[in-house]
């Protein structure tokens, strides 16, 4: 498993809107995002595995998904997509997590609310990956340091997973 660094910027060509385009206020072209490509895990009897929360079948998700905690967020960036929230497709409202697919410059997007913490994350993470998704790209809001406004990027460039589920994420 690798994490990598990825440049949004539509304005160069690039696949997708950028992050912050897709959250409320934030307008800055080549915002960084951390994703992680995580290899698909596959039934070893190859069946489809149900999932408990995401009601979905492989194919309902993008191989891209954006991760928000927030499910209002999400709807909120689904409305973003081609063809606005009329052109998404609602894919999960199981247990308030909100999850829609749609294109975004005619690319695949999936947007799926994840809740909040690590415990909730995990869980939809883990079921996306069951359901074919490739990519994460984490999006949303944080607790701030004094002098961080409303409207500034943040980009984190190192976490520390040293606890619960993330030394086995990576």
């Amino acid at each position: 498993m690798s994490t990598e660094l990825i440049k949004i910027n539509p304005a160069s060509g690039g696949p997708y809107m950028t992050a912050a385009s897709l959250l409320d206020g934030a307008k800055d072209p080549g915002m960084l995002v951390t994703a992680r490509r995580i290899a698909v895990v596959r039934n070893p009897e190859g069946g489809h595995m149900a999932q408990i929360h995401l009601h979905a079948e492989p194919g309902d998700y993008a191989p891209v998904v954006l991760l928000p905690g927030d499910p209002n967020r999400a709807t909120r960036m689904a409305a973003r997509f081609d063809g606005g929230l009329q052109g998404t497709r609602l894919v999960n409202a199981n247990r308030g997590l909100l999850g829609y697919s749609g294109t975004v410059d005619g690319v695949p997007v999936s947007v799926q609310t994840t809740g909040m913490g690590t415990p909730t994350t995990s869980i939809v993470v883990e079921e996306l990956i069951n359901l074919g998704v490739t990519t994460f790209i984490r999006v949303g809001t944080c607790g701030g340091y004094h002098g961080i406004g409303l409207g500034h990027v943040v980009v984190a460039l190192a976490a520390v997973a040293s606890g619960g589920i993330g030394p086995i994420l990576g």
